[in-house]
């Protein structure tokens, strides 16, 4: 196993390893190391950005923006299996919440998997019809659904699509 190999499964354990929440300082610093993170990969610096996702992660286990930071930085680095490590070891960690999949379905739609991404705004459109009924959730449900009918149309179009 390579050197490289190695690290991203010990790294991966650790993520998805049972480990008590942040205290509220860790949790404050998981979110200034999280805004490093953008701000490198914003810049184009992937090693940076992905090394300060994963801190920001190990300082507070649950927390989700460090993840989806992570695996989008891999979505965007065309790393799929990478990237679906990382939400895997957030659905294991936070449970079933709808942002994950909303965001793992743009990562299947950018990787041209579009009836992988349907059936992923479909779990959040379920897990958001559970939640309590606020402007927020509306707009997500409506946003979800409008991405769900459009990526339809695009399979149907196409003949498929993943």
């Amino acid at each position: 196993m390579s050197r490289s190999a190695l690290f991203l499964l010990l790294v991966l354990l650790a993520c998805a390893s049972p480990r008590p929440a942040a205290d509220p300082e860790a949790k404050e610093e998981a979110t200034r190391i999280f805004q490093l993170g953008l701000s490198h990969a914003t810049a184009g610096r992937s090693i940076e950005a992905e090394a300060y996702f994963r801190q920001s992660i190990d300082l507070d286990p649950d927390f989700l923006d460090g993840y989806l930071g992570l695996a989008g930085l891999f979505v965007d680095l065309g790393r799929e299996k990478e990237s679906m490590k990382i939400y895997e070891a957030a659905l294991s960690r936070l449970g079933e919440r709808p942002e994950i999949f909303e965001d793992r379905a743009t990562a299947y739609e950018r990787f041209g998997k579009l009836e992988e991404a349907i059936a992923e705004l479909r779990r959040a459109v379920e897990i958001r019809s559970k939640m309590p009924d606020t402007p927020e959730n509306r707009k997500w449900l409506e946003q979800d659904r409008a991405g769900i009918e459009a990526l339809t149309k695009e399979v149907k179009g196409s003949g498929g699509g993943g």
